[in-house]
């Protein structure tokens, strides 16, 4: 009898791994995802960074090379799904500034299932000389 005990547990090893294995995955593939946030929220706010810089500059440079500078300088990201780039200018308390203001959509996929995009969403004031 108690052999027949011994041979009847091998397969709970094989049980407790098929229900566990997926858990796992999900986690595995949740960090991942979570990474590709971070990843994007700091390419994003180098890119804002950058072209923040580059507004502050003398000469002034035009809206459309700051632009061009926060898409070249964001790593990390699709500048496809880079969206809602503004660059506005107006005075406070007698200086001049510069407002950067970018959102970028981050597709979020775990293997077979497609999840709601999230958007980032990053804005910078300068002020210039």
């Amino acid at each position: 009898m108690r052999r027949l005990c011994r041979l009847g547990r091998g397969g709970s090893m094989t049980a407790e791994f098929s229900l566990t294995i997926p858990v796992l995955l999900v986690m595995f593939f949740g960090l991942f995802q979570v990474g590709t946030l971070f990843i994007a929220n700091a390419g994003l706010k180098n890119g804002i960074g950058e072209a923040a810089r580059l507004a502050t500059l003398y000469p002034r440079r035009s809206d459309d090379t700051i632009i061009q500078r926060l898409r070249s300088a964001s790593y990390g990201i699709n500048s496809a799904n880079l969206t809602n780039v503004v660059i506005s200018h107006g005075i406070a308390q007698g200086t001049d500034y510069t407002e950067i203001s970018a959102s970028y959509t981050v597709p979020m996929n775990m293997l077979v299932v497609t999840l709601p995009s999230i958007t980032l969403s990053e804005s910078r004031r300068v002020y210039v000389p």
